[in-house]
């Protein structure tokens, strides 16, 4: 045991020298890249899972319809914008059937 401990002491730079310095940036450098490998696995990660719940989620509509309920349209708005298309399509008529009488008039 105590042999092994002498060969391991042995391995070790000393502190403060060149090669203790060169060994430290090497452990930095991997620890460095290590959390970063970690942090873009978590950003994606997190990127995931807020993409799913974007793409799969619900609209948010689910708590007031009934499976079995009637499906109601609201067709007031549609009817409501047709009649305003027919009346401004009415009145420009007029208009332009009044200016092309007045312009054959003089």
């Amino acid at each position: 045991m105590a042999e092994a401990t002498q060969k391991d002491a042995e391995k070790r730079p000393l502190p403060g020298s060149p090669e203790a310095r060169e060994s430290g940036r090497r452990n930095l450098n991997s620890q460095i890249a290590q959390r970063q490998k970690m942090l873009l696995a978590g950003i994606g990660a997190i990127a995931l899972i807020g993409g799913g719940m974007f793409i799969f989620g619900g609209d948010g509509d689910e708590g007031g319809s009934d499976a079995n309920g009637a499906a109601t349209i609201d067709t007031g708005g549609l009817v409501n914008r047709n009649l305003s298309q027919r009346e401004f399509v009415a009145s420009y008529g007029n208009r332009l059937d009044a200016q092309g009488r007045a312009h054959r008039s003089s």
